[in-house]
């Protein structure tokens, strides 16, 4: 494993997922996290509840890996009306 890939794995499951989000035609701030596999099946209705407005989902790792929970993350988050955006690490 490359010593930088394995920093920013280090890095990424150490740091909080919450993140401060804006559009670029506003100034409106919206709460969010980010979501992979590493955080397993997740409760979107009580992400919801607790004041979240997007989820950064991530989808793919380099050319060949696509994110496992992927798919279950983009529907549940959709299901629950949040505002979403999808993360694609290449070359990592």
């Amino acid at each position: 494993m490359k010593f930088k890939t394995f920093i920013f794995m280090i890095l990424f499951t150490l740091l909080p997922l919450s993140v401060l989000a804006t559009t670029a035609s506003s100034n409106q701030i919206y709460n969010g996290i980010d979501v992979s596999n590493w955080q397993g099946y997740i409760d979107y209705t009580k992400v919801k509840n607790d004041g979240i407005d997007i989820v950064y989902i991530k989808s793919s790792q380099g050319e060949n890996i696509v994110d496992s929970y992927f798919r279950i993350n983009y529907n549940n988050a959709k299901a629950n009306r949040f505002k979403s955006r999808t993360i694609s690490l290449f070359n990592c």
